[in-house]
């Protein structure tokens, strides 16, 4: 792989490949041209960019020739329109492969007239292994290149993914369990919790750990949920930041874990009254605090994907709190559970339109309270409230 951040990388990079003659390997592989005519020719393409993701980052450059795996000439491949190329070789990627890749960088180098090296840098997955469905194989990487998994290793290789996943269904039934037993990084006001955590998957697969020192000093830690005021202090499971009106307990706290993950939560009642879960302003708050939690991502190299939980704590007689003038059929039923726990969300793309990825969350929501589905969604599946 090479060692530069990838739009600094400049022919001369690719000049010392062939120089040095570096041989592919386990981060780097060669490829003189990507057909754009037939399906299978497809596959060598797919096959290097799921065996990178598979096992560890890598680059794949194409238009560079190579011999018994070294670099020996900068062909380049001729375009007209590098946009084009782009799309292309993103669809290629996007519908050739599952599950679906990560995020995938695609970098033109010039190299003379309109000829180019295309750089393709691949992140390892954390939601893998990915199989390329031209051909239903798995591919990974080892020291002498590319090669194709066999039934241990597929086995092995799912087996690490379900024990990904076992370990954040604990981490998340510790913590509701916690929360549900008063033991929160800020004290609560009332009764009643909505909870939102956000698990960036690649905390469980790695030793990812932020800087909390950096984080605290930047200009926007993640502020608790419906707060326009709140404090904030080191703990030692990172770094919270809670609502506060000088009393004992607050509204609303937001808990960074040092591993990247983030909890909110807040109450659903200030003075011991009925507990109501706020109709729009739930929903308006987990999407403003999962918006400021992929800046966060950003700003630290935390990447995609990220799971998005939504539970309801200690939520027994609660109910829904519509709009004045609303009356629904079947509406303010309150909650016979004291804890509901929704299914995750994958986000897998920073940018992509959040209030559509989190509408069946939401409608869930308003399916434990007898509903259909949220009403601040119209019939054709776009947010008009909030």
């Amino acid at each position: 792989m090479l060692s530069r951040a990838i739009e600094e990388i400049a022919v001369a990079e690719l000049e010392h490949l062939i120089v040095s003659q570096v041989r592919e390997g386990r981060t780097l592989e060669y490829k003189r041209e990507v057909s754009s005519t037939a399906e299978s020719k497809e596959v060598p393409l797919l096959a290097a960019v799921s065996s990178f993701a598979n096992t560890s980052d890598g680059d794949l450059l194409i238009g560079v020739e190579a011999i018994d795996g070294v670099a020996t000439e900068l062909c380049g491949v001729e375009m007209e329109s590098l946009d084009k190329e782009v799309l292309r070789l993103e669809q290629i990627v996007r519908d050739g492969i599952e599950p679906r890749m990560p995020k995938v960088e695609f970098q033109p180098i010039h190299l003379s007239e309109n000829r180019y090296v295309w750089l393709i840098r691949v992140p390892t997955s954390w939601i893998g292994p990915h199989r390329v469905k031209r051909n239903s194989k798995f591919y990974a990487r080892n020291s002498a290149g590319r090669y194709e998994l066999d039934v241990s290793e597929l086995r092995l290789a799912f087996s690490m993914t379900e024990t990904v996943a076992a370990r954040i269904r604990e981490f998340r039934t510790d913590r509701i369990a916690k929360i549900n037993a008063g033991l929160m990084p800020a004290l609560l006001t009332g009764e009643g919790r909505m909870v939102v955590h956000v698990v960036p998957l690649q905390s469980f697969m790695t030793r990812t750990s932020i800087d909390i020192g950096v984080y605290a000093a930047g200009s926007t830690p993640l502020r608790p949920m419906g707060a326009t005021g709140w404090n904030h202090r080191i703990n030692l499971d990172g770094f919270v930041t809670f609502e506060s009106h000088g009393g004992k307990s607050s509204f609303s706290y937001t808990q960074m874990f040092r591993t990247g993950v983030a909890e909110a939560a807040f109450s659903l009642s200030s003075d011991g009254s009925t507990k109501a879960l706020p109709s729009v302003a739930f929903e308006y708050y987990t999407l403003e605090m999962v918006k400021e939690y992929l800046s966060f991502a950003e700003a630290f190299e935390v990447e995609p994907p990220f799971l998005i939980f939504l539970s309801l704590v200690g939520v027994q007689g609660c109910i829904l709190g519509l709009n004045p003038g609303v009356f629904l059929r079947g509406a303010n039923i309150p909650l016979a559970e004291d804890v509901l726990t929704l299914p995750e969300v994958v986000v897998e793309e920073s940018n992509g339109p959040l209030d559509i990825a989190l509408k069946p969350a939401f409608d869930m929501v308003w399916n434990a309270f007898g509903l259909v589905g949220s009403l601040n969604y119209d019939e054709t599946g776009n947010r008009v409230a909030g």
